[in-house]
This record gives C-alpha cells, structure tokens and sequence, in this order.
C-alpha cells in the first residue's frame, strides 16, 4: 500500500505541474485556465489531495515499520488509514458537484432576473460582477471535473488490498 500511495503522490504532482506551467489539468489547448482566481483555487484542492496523501503515506509508513504492533492491529490500522483517505478524497466529487449547482444558480440569476417584474434588472456593474462569478465557477467546475475523473482512479487503487 505504501507503494501506491506513493504513485499517488506522484500523480498528484504530475497533475499540479500543468497548472503552474500550462494553467490547466490536462493540455488540451482549450482547456486553459484565463481567470488567475480559478488557477489559485484548482492549486489549492491539489494542494488539499496532497496533503492527504502524504499524510496517509507517512501514517501507514509508520504503521509499517513498529514493532510494537501485533500484526492484527498493523492490519486495523492499515485499513482504517485508508478508509480515513478515501473520505479525504471525497470531497472533491462533492464539491464538483456543488460548484455545478453554483454555475447553474448563477446563470439563472443572469437570464431570469431581468425577465422577473418583482425584480430589477441588473445595473451594468452588478452584470458585470455576476458574469466575472459565473465565468469563475465555470472554469473552476470544468477543471475540478478533469481533476475528480484522476481522484476516481486513485479511489479505485484504494480500494486494493491494504496488506
């Protein structure tokens, strides 16, 4: 298992370069980041995926290598480090999800409000404001998307024996 947890720090990493270098998760021309906002945040849950891989990594290196441990309890521990990850990585489909339902809401807002008579229509700069948003949420949730289909690969290596 320390084995694949370190394949994952690896593709963790892989994945964090094209953003830095290239300003996206994958290399596909069209896929590139325009909004500074959205590259900060794409870093920070690779940021947040690393360091829960690591800390799984050192955890079960740990596990591993005390021999004060009976080999039952090594075998627990090894399975609760890796059910501990699983919940880490998680998140991320969720918060795809939720920034998928935030894009959508935020396009509603532009296309129905000024149709709504109880409402006011948007002045130039509120548009504005509201476009920049939805343009964010946008590109953050299309290269979080990209991002969760490597996160479902990891979550399947995970789901291998732990011994």
């Amino acid at each position: 298992m320390i084995e694949q947890l370190s394949e994952m720090q690896i593709r963790i990493h892989t994945l964090r370069e094209p953003v830095l270098n290239e300003g996206s998760v994958t290399s596909v021309k069209k896929d590139r980041i325009t909004i500074p906002e959205v590259k900060i945040e794409v870093l920070w849950h690779l940021d947040r995926l690393a360091a829960a891989v690591a800390g799984a990594r050192w955890h079960m290196s740990t596990v591993e290598h005390d021999d004060s441990f009976k080999r039952t309890d090594k075998e627990r521990m090894r399975t609760r480090i890796v059910e501990i990850l699983h919940q880490d990585l998680g998140w991320l489909p969720a918060t795809v999800k939720d920034l998928d339902l935030q894009d959508l809401s935020t396009w509603d807002l532009l296309e129905h409000r000024d149709a709504d008579e109880r409402q006011p229509p948007l002045n130039g700069h509120a548009r504005e404001d509201a476009l920049k948003e939805q343009q964010i949420v946008s590109e953050t949730f299309h290269q979080l998307a990209m991002l969760k289909d490597e996160v479902a690969d990891m979550l399947q290596m995970l789901g291998a024996d732990v011994t």
